[in-house]
């Protein structure tokens, strides 16, 4: 059976994304790995964001969310990789929508789910539309807007977890009502949240573990 790597920036098991990757590859072996396993809370609290730094979010075994800065979470995701390569995994989807610059074992190829999505983000930006992105926080919009500042688009953000009640992404999602399309711009949003913030704006939204999952299937299956 083929085997594929999920590579979490919390704790496993992923719970809200592993149903998502099951639905789109029913026959494939997906091996978890999560940056956290393991480490207690005074771990946790030592991989905080420091001032500067870009500020991530993650789930917990619990369902509870932690913050962890993007520069303090890379040694542990090269960590992660050098794990599951040693497991024989050879394919591995890095699950998170931010982008890296990771040391990758020979041999390994890493899906990172932050280039799937900007280039998602790409191919809905046109001259004269308005994209939004929910994002669990508002720090995390404003760097995307200058992210994505060269696209020829307008974007509108809001802030909403995806480990916090749907009901705030519901309300959240006011401000971006009159956006051609919305990207829930984190892993952990489910079906619940794009559905809520479907219902709010009343336009197409890309709940970005879903694509993800169909990009990793294609890659998959043609491996056959």
């Amino acid at each position: 059976m083929e085997k594929l790597g999920l590579l979490s920036m919390g704790e496993t098991p992923r719970t809200d994304i592993l149903p998502v990757m099951k639905r789109e590859m029913p026959d494939v072996e997906l091996v978890e790995y999560g940056i956290l396993d393991g480490l207690d809370a005074e771990a946790r609290r030592a991989l905080e964001p420091l001032p500067g730094d870009f500020p991530l979010v993650s789930r917990l075994r619990d369902g509870s969310q932690c913050s962890l800065g993007k520069k303090q979470a890379a040694a542990l995701l090269e960590q992660g990789l050098q794990a599951l390569h040693a497991q024989g995994v050879r394919t591995v989807v890095l699950l998170c929508t931010c982008r890296f610059s990771l040391n990758v074992p020979e041999g390994m190829l890493v899906l990172e789910a932050g280039r799937i999505i900007d280039s998602a983000v790409d191919a809905v930006a046109r001259e004269g539309g308005t994209v939004g992105l929910l994002t669990p926080l508002a720090d995390q919009g404003r760097e995307l807007t200058e992210h994505y500042g060269s696209l020829p688009c307008r974007f509108v953000t809001a802030a909403a977890s995806p480990y916090e009640d749907v009901r705030k992404a519901e309300a959240a999602a006011a401000a971006l009502k009159g956006a051609d399309v919305v990207l829930l711009h984190c892993m952990g949003y489910t079906a619940p949240y794009r559905e809520a913030v479907r219902r709010v704006c009343h336009c197409p939204v890309i709940q970005a573990n879903s694509l993800v999952a169909r990009f990793a299937a294609e890659l998959v299956n043609s491996e056959e």
